[in-house]
């Protein structure tokens, strides 16, 4: 494949601008579950996924739309696809290291807890919990905690508020959205 130079540029500009995005919802990843702010929201929780996991399927699709020069109309459309995409997937991640079966999946589960991430489900708990068990998980998340009893606990409480289920929903919904958003095929 030749490129032209201004094709070249625009492929570096679309990579340096989702690089920034990508770096900039780790960041406010990193920034939440290092201080656990109090009263985070699924909006913002979205936010930080559009930026972190949205942009690195947006550039998987924004260099393709560059190269074919496809129209804006098309390529907004793409975009918000791919974007939703990554979303919905970061949302799977969040839920699966909750619920996954290390065999079955090659990933162990509670990870999140012990790094005390601030991911949809925790984020939907805190807002379902009584205060006391609110209070409870966010202790066992700024602990760190390595010990399998305190992450069945924290998991546990999740469970207890319906997050996981409402956080599949909304991955669910944003696929659903996605697909929806592409139209009927032509011709």
């Amino acid at each position: 494949l030749t490129l032209t130079e201004g094709e070249e540029v625009r492929i570096w500009r679309i990579y340096g601008e989702e690089l920034l995005n990508v770096g900039f919802g780790q960041a406010i990843d990193i920034h939440w579950h290092t201080t656990f702010p109090e009263g985070l929201t699924a909006e913002r929780y979205l936010e930080m996924c559009r930026l972190k996991t949205g942009s690195l399927m947006r550039m998987s699709l924004r260099i393709p739309c560059a190269l074919a020069e496809t129209d804006a109309a098309t390529e907004k459309k793409y975009l918000q696809f791919a974007e939703s995409l990554g979303i919905a997937f970061q949302i799977q991640d969040d839920i699966l290291d909750l619920t996954a079966n290390e065999e079955a999946f090659g990933k162990s589960y509670g990870n999140d807890i012990t790094e005390g991430k601030q991911s949809l489900p925790v984020i939907l708990a805190c807002a379902a919990l009584p205060d006391a068990d609110r209070k409870r998980l966010r202790e066992l998340l700024m602990g760190r905690t390595k010990d399998k009893g305190d992450i069945a606990e924290a998991i546990a409480l999740i469970k207890k508020s319906n997050a996981i289920e409402e956080a599949g929903k909304e991955a669910r919904k944003l696929l659903d959205d996605a697909w929806l958003s592409l139209g009927e095929p032509e011709g």
